[in-house]
């Protein structure tokens, strides 16, 4: 993997984990941030890097201040670990999220 591409992932790991740890959906870190959901998920799958002003945002939007941010990439970019635990927390939020989805529009 090339640094750029390794930079991707390690920050887009960093951010969901956070998010994941503070229990914040995308919806409500892009409400808190200003940043859009679909940016936020640009940068969790590993799409896109942040830009300065970006950090700053997602820090305000997670109640952590931007090294708390930068110091979570860095333990992830220079200790990399395959947590298993992430994907089973990914699969367990993704299937909450479909029934809750299907839940809320079988109410309409």
């Amino acid at each position: 993997m090339n640094p750029l591409e390794h930079t991707k992932n390690c920050f887009g790991k960093a951010l969901r984990k956070i998010r994941w740890e503070k229990k914040i959906s995308q919806e409500q870190l892009a409400d808190n941030s200003g940043i859009s959901r679909q940016h936020i998920s640009r940068l969790e799958c590993n799409n896109d890097i942040p830009s300065l002003e970006t950090l700053r945002l997602i820090a305000k939007g997670l109640n952590i201040s931007m090294k708390d941010l930068i110091n979570e990439f860095e333990t992830i970019y220079y200790k990399p670990v395959f947590n298993d635990d992430l994907k089973v927390a990914e699969k367990n939020q993704s299937e909450k999220y479909f029934l809750a989805k299907n839940s809320n529009s079988q109410k309409k």
